[in-house]
């Protein structure tokens, strides 16, 4: 779980670190909810009175909420991701 934390974390906080202000404030908001599914399911783990089934269902429910902005960051980050391919082609 360590390394799908890491491997999860780490490129979206890179991104909101070093990366231009508009490819930032897109990538803060997937870094956000993921880091709150992933204190979500630490207390459901860790408390021996949250029942099994909403263990369960915490991270459904993350996923099904997150769908809609994983699939929107690609679409609205393409411009930038060009500017920078067409950048490193003229240097």
């Amino acid at each position: 779980m360590t390394s799908a934390t890491i491997v999860g974390g780490l490129p979206p906080l890179m991104t909101v670190l070093l990366a231009p202000t508009e490819m930032a404030d897109a990538a803060i908001s997937p870094l956000l909810v993921f880091w709150t599914q992933i204190t979500c399911e630490k207390v459901a783990m860790l408390n021996p009175n949250v029942h099994c089934y909403i263990a369960f269902l915490i991270p459904m429910g993350f996923f099904v909420y997150r769908e809609s902005l994983l699939l929107d960051f690609p679409f609205h980050q393409w411009p930038f991701f060009s500017m920078v391919h067409m950048y490193l082609q003229s240097t």
